[in-house]
């Protein structure tokens, strides 16, 4: 069986769940699949996929999740957790594979390799203290609390990171801060540098998205615009309106106008 699981799941009262030794796939056959259903922490002790890449790795249920040595996966790592999720080795995630962490109070990161799938973090707290190098994905950053900030800034409020951390982030083709549960998305200066250093142009997602005009600068401050700067911003939107020639506003439906 090709299939290995643990555990009972949340509410079922059994307990922590400890992977003492290496986990390891079989090369060939059906996918190598380790599913944990846990109702406490986690803890992996020995290597994952030192010597063959497992196919999927999920955990769901739990409080903290530890992997104290090196994960390596040909397929996706989902996580669902109430605690701290820390990687204290590396973590490579090979071709399409996708790593999706929600739910955490803490995620801790200490070097992540990923091909061309999506990472996707939801914490309250996030710290990124080794590389994580993205063959062309998108990162996506929410909080788990509503309303929490998002603040890339080194003396920040709510959910930071610095510029040291967004510098370490690389081959991104495309980063998203907060969702509508999310508070105000904060940036300084030293913050934006080190974003626009960290992510490339890919087809049609150019880096020039980075830089914000006068409404999306308004839209992520913590503070309410004045009525000056309310005043720009309606000025400004106007006048990037195209009027239609000759007063013709019916356009040529046939032509998709």
């Amino acid at each position: 069986d090709d299939l290995l699981t643990a555990g009972l799941g949340a509410g079922s009262g059994d307990g922590a769940i400890t992977l003492e030794r290496a986990v390891d796939g079989n090369p060939g056959g059906v996918p190598d699949l380790l599913q944990l259903h846990a109702d406490g922490p986690v803890r992996v002790q020995g290597a994952v996929g030192a010597t063959q890449p497992l196919d999927g790795l999920s955990v769901d249920g739990a409080t903290d999740v530890l992997f104290e040595q090196a994960v390596h996966l040909a397929g996706n790592l989902d996580i669902q957790a109430s605690g701290v999720v820390e990687f204290r080795g590396p973590l490579t995630l090979d071709g399409t594979a996708a790593l999706r962490i929600v739910g955490a109070s803490q995620v801790i990161l200490n070097g992540v390799v990923v091909g061309t799938g999506d990472v996707t973090l939801q914490a309250d707290d996030v710290q990124i203290t080794g590389p994580v190098q993205s063959g062309g994905g998108a990162l996506t950053v929410t909080t788990r609390t509503a309303g929490q900030a998002i603040t890339l800034d080194d003396n920040g409020a709510g959910l930071v990171l610095d510029a040291a951390e967004l510098a370490r982030l690389t081959g991104f083709s495309r980063v998203d801060l907060g969702d509508s549960r999310t508070g105000a998305v904060a940036m300084d200066a030293q913050a934006l540098a080190a974003v626009r250093a960290s992510f490339r142009d890919q087809g049609i997602a150019k880096v020039d998205r980075l830089k914000q005009d006068l409404g999306q600068l308004a839209c992520s401050s913590d503070k309410a615009p004045d009525a000056a700067t309310v005043a720009r911003i309606q000025a400004e939107a106007l006048a990037s309106v195209k009027w239609p020639a000759g007063a013709q506003y019916n356009g040529d439906w046939k032509a998709g106008e």
